[in-house]
């Protein structure tokens, strides 16, 4: 009967809680990942989800009550090929993580439990190389302006100084790429900037005068 058949399940998952698996019954039983069952007044429907190359096996151990034909009312097994439902290693998640570790070394690459590990690693080494990589260039446009304009007669940092309060809006960037391609066109900014210097500095004087 149905309520017969929910307590031989029930009692099946008691035993395999409570029992160290050794033997290759109880190894192909530890394969059953998930087991639902729902008694209704007429079946009871039993899902199966286990590795593919142990369902041959599992099922010769099932009794013969739970196998024939006659109870095939009671017992309903989903799957739509035919057999037990078999659940193979690339889920979603899986998959996903094995393609974003690709080329790592070792195991890291195919294993999922070392690839996950290691892929939130290399994730915080891509977040901390973002930040040292704007450092790193920053640093190169400092030099590369800092050397064109030690020609002129002018420091760095007072030529920055000078440049922030005119109305030029060129960055390091710009300044750098002029520098580096345009010594002609950084040398107008550098004479712009010194026109402009020098014009406050007028301004200022006739202001304090007066």
């Amino acid at each position: 009967s149905p309520i017969i058949m929910s307590m031989f399940i029930a009692s099946g998952q008691r035993f395999l809680s409570r029992t160290t698996l050794t033997s290759p019954r109880n190894l192909a039983s530890r394969c059953v990942r998930s087991v639902s069952s729902l008694t209704t007044a007429n079946n009871v429907l039993v899902n199966h989800v286990i590795p593919h190359r142990t369902s041959t096996t599992l099922l010769s151990f099932l009794p013969s009550s739970l196998s024939s034909s006659s109870s095939s009312q009671f017992l309903a097994i989903r799957n739509p090929v035919g057999g037990i439902l078999a659940r193979s290693f690339a889920s979603k998640k899986h998959k996903a993580v094995i393609r974003q570790s690709k080329g790592f070394r070792g195991r890291s690459k195919n294993c999922f439990r070392i690839a996950i590990r290691r892929l939130h690693k290399s994730w915080q080494h891509a977040y901390k190389g973002r930040k040292i990589k704007k450092r790193e260039w920053r640093k190169l446009w400092i030099i590369k302006v800092q050397a064109a304009v030690r020609q002129y007669n002018w420091s760095y940092s007072r030529f920055i100084h000078a440049l922030s309060h005119t109305n030029v809006t060129l960055n390091r960037k710009s300044l750098a790429n002029l520098a580096h391609y345009e010594p002609f066109s950084m040398k107008a900014v550098v004479d712009t900037v010194v026109a402009l210097q020098n014009q406050q500095k007028v301004a200022q004087l006739m202001k304090s005068s007066a």
